[in-house]
């Protein structure tokens, strides 16, 4: 085991033993300490494990994505597109987190990875149930379960907890569906496997539906019993999306029972958390109580304001599209203000990179001269062939720096584009019509501006590129020769995705075919810098 490893196993064991200080900084630490691709890409999934924050888990587990498809670690890519489509369910984007799961269980499949697998059967199911389609959900839930019953004895014990997940998951379906006896048959069994497992995250899971089950059936000791129960486990475990459910059911049990003080004091405690962490769906139904609450209680402004931020947050949740949309345009506000600070930040150094570049070039140039003074004229003749050369170097660097200037123009123009929209979902009428038509203008005049100007500029630069890669590989398709220049200027699948229009999941897709039609796919090559010797 070479050093680097060994801080390495000798970092994570100090964080394994720390408990509650398994922290986000010292996760980062290692990170920075780490050279081995592999143990690189663990540590971003931890540090999207370890976050409260949905959208930085979501950065970590994109940026874990993006290092194995750039570095081709087919052994990793399934794990990969689960991880990150299970933060993005959890986020609310429920169509992507569909998307990637779908993604994941090819691969597993493929791999004959039977444990992922089953997992992302089940989140599948999930995904179904959440959206409302419960048949479906059921009939995922039954072949992960299928799956389970496939694997050899050694993998069925090292999984068996899971069994307690997936009967948790059925008894829901069949709770929702009113069966109620066939719900507590799965909710109990998947309990007393819990329990004999001593799985404490699972367990608050089974109290809590259990506790839902006795609350609908009006067996209301009971239902006090399993819903306080649920939250005590899930306080213990810390996790705090889990513990605004709970807080949530038990503010509906003393609202049923009429204890109003209890009532709020939960609902409140939950909404709390709801916020902190960002889960609008939960947010939305803790208002929905809170405003029967106030209405019961004949508090008539506190109910308006509930009602109000009621109809807020339904409204945020069904728009036209899909739920995905809304939590994308979640993520790109948070973005924004980091994009904001980052570009001025970006601005400042490019101006001091180019008062250094220009100190050093004047310095040159004039040292040339004083020198070609001094010397015989056929060596002056060369001193300003080679003072000529570094003026056309400098010119290319500009060309570039030009390009890079349109690009981010173009990027910010699709941002204004992307605000205008949001904001026409709150206009009427011609008004409507009259943002859409300014949304098209800015966006055509973007493009034309753009591909023009970068085409021009780009072969000046680098002339012979496209050349050398239609050698390499003719079959190379005019978009995804684009895409290959923009990975040749070094820019992130985020940026490019701005740029052309399109989801960074088909990028991903697009950056895959370039290396099977560059026979990258089954080598360590990282594909920018392929293209970069070329």
């Amino acid at each position: 085991m070479n050093r680097v490893l060994m801080v390495f196993v000798f970092l994570m064991a100090c964080i394994l033993a720390s408990g509650n200080q398994y922290k986000e900084d010292s996760l980062k630490h290692v990170y920075k300490s780490l050279e081995q691709d592999s143990a690189k890409i663990k540590i971003l999934w931890q540090l999207s494990d370890n976050t409260d924050n949905y959208i930085k888990a979501i950065e970590y587990t994109q940026e874990a994505l993006d290092f194995i498809n750039d570095k081709g670690i087919d052994d990793m890519q399934a794990r990969a597109y689960f991880k990150h489509g299970a933060n993005l369910f959890l986020l609310g984007s429920y169509d992507e987190a569909l998307d990637y799961f779908i993604e994941s269980i090819k691969i597993a499949d493929k791999q004959g990875d039977q444990m992922l697998k089953m997992r992302t059967l089940n989140n599948i199911g999930t995904v179904y149930d959440r959206i409302g389609k419960y048949d479906e959900a059921l009939e995922y839930y039954i072949k992960s379960m299928d799956v389970y019953q496939q694997m050899n004895d050694d993998a069925r014990e090292n999984e068996s907890n899971w069994l307690s997940y997936l009967y948790g998951n059925i008894g829901c379906i069949y709770l929702t569906k009113n069966e109620f006896t066939t719900a507590e048959t799965y909710l109990l069994k998947g309990l007393n496997r819990c329990i004999s497992a001593d799985n404490d995250p699972v367990k608050g899971v089974l109290y809590n539906n259990l506790g839902k089950l006795y609350l609908t059936t009006k067996e209301f000791d009971k239902a006090y019993d399993y819903l306080n129960k649920a939250l005590i486990f899930r306080k213990n475990v810390g996790n705090k999306n889990d513990m605004v459910k709970s807080y949530f059911f038990l503010g509906v049990y003393y609202f049923t029972i009429e204890d109003y003080d209890n009532a709020k004091v939960s609902l409140e405690n939950g909404l709390h958390l709801s916020k902190e962490i960002g889960t609008i769906d939960w947010t939305k139904w803790i208002y929905k109580y809170l405003y029967l609450l106030h209405k019961k209680q004949g508090e008539v402004n506190n109910a308006l304001r509930a009602h109000e931020h009621f109809k807020a947050a339904s409204d945020s949740l069904m728009n036209e599209k899909t739920i995905s949309d809304i939590a994308r345009i979640q993520m790109q506000y948070e973005y924004e203000k980091k994009e904001q600070l980052k570009d001025a930040r970006q601005q400042r150094m490019r101006f001091i990179y180019i008062l250094i570049i220009s100190f050093f070039i004047f310095t040159t140039l004039i040292i040339g001269l004083l020198y070609i003074l001094a010397k015989s004229r056929s060596r002056r003749t060369l001193l300003e062939n080679e003072r000529l050369e570094k003026d056309l170097e400098l010119k290319n660097k500009e060309l570039t720096t030009n390009v890079m200037y349109l690009l981010k123009k173009n990027e910010f123009m699709n941002t204004i584009s992307n605000r205008l929209l949001d904001f026409k979902s709150r206009l009427k009428g011609d008004n409507r019509q009259t943002i859409l038509e300014i949304v098209n203008e800015l966006q055509t005049a973007a493009d034309e501006e753009v591909w023009e100007e970068f085409e021009i500029r780009f072969q000046q630069v680098h002339n012979d590129f496209f050349d050398n890669l239609k050698q390499v590989s003719p079959e190379l398709s005019p978009s995804e020769l684009k895409i290959c220049a923009f990975l040749r200027l070094n820019m992130k699948t985020k940026e490019i995705a701005a740029i052309t229009h399109l989801s960074i999941r088909t990028i991903e897709v697009t950056r895959s075919n370039i290396r099977k039609k560059l026979n990258l796919t089954h080598s360590d090559v990282n594909l920018i810098s392929y293209l970069n010797e070329l």
